[in-house]
Formats: structure tokens, sequence, C-alpha cells
């Protein structure tokens, strides 16, 4: 490393900061009927601090923001009005997607990684 290391270091800590920043939650927000992945989102309010899949067995499937204090199989059923369903909720950026979806940003966060180390580390 050069005599800058305190600039390279700055760098990276801006950058992390950036990846990290704690906006308002977004969400996947649509409902489907067919195995299309769910492209719209929304940016959801305070109160509603999660991201809900909701999925009927006739397959329709919700994607919304929701609030997590309600995210239990008796509050979602009266929200609702159905029975037999089963759902996730969670609390990161449009977690409430496909799994191939999460993959991705997963892979895209290590490849970005792997590039500060490289570029670094000489």
């Amino acid at each position: 490393m050069s005599g800058n290391w305190w600039v390279h270091a700055g760098v990276v800590l801006v950058l992390l900061a950036l990846c990290s920043y704690a906006g308002a939650l977004t969400c996947y927000n649509c409902k489907s009927y067919s195995a299309e992945k769910c492209q719209s989102n929304t940016e959801c309010t305070v109160e509603e601090d999660a991201c809900l899949q909701l999925s009927r067995t006739d397959g329709a499937t919700w994607y919304q923001c929701y609030p997590y204090s309600k995210c239990n199989r008796d509050r979602i059923a009266t929200d609702f009005r159905i029975n037999n369903f089963s759902y996730k909720c969670c609390q990161s950026n449009l977690c409430n997607g496909s799994v191939r979806a999460g993959l991705a940003n997963a892979a895209l966060l290590l490849s970005l990684t792997a590039a500060l180390i490289l570029h670094f580390s000489r």
C-alpha cells in the first residue's frame, strides 16, 4: 500500500456508509395469480416496517408492506379473511420477492467487496 492509506480507508468507509444507508424499507408490491415474479415495488410507511409475501392455496400471492407487529398467522388470517395460506415476513429491502432476487443481490455485494479488496491490496 502507498503512504496514502488513509485515503483508501476513507473511500472504504464512505462506501460502507452508503451501502448501509437506513432509509425507508422497500418491498415488492403486487398481487399475482401466476408464477410471474412481482416487478413492482414501493417504499413502506413507518408503521409498515416489514415486507409480506402471502400465498393462498389457490395460487394467489400478495407482496406488500405490512406491520411487523402483525406478522403472525392469526392476525394475517383476520386482516386478509383467509384460512389456508403460507406467509413470510422480513425486514430488509425487497426481501419478499423470489429467492433468485436475494441471491442476485448477495452476488452483487460479494463482487463489489472482492473488487474493493483487490483494488486496495495493491
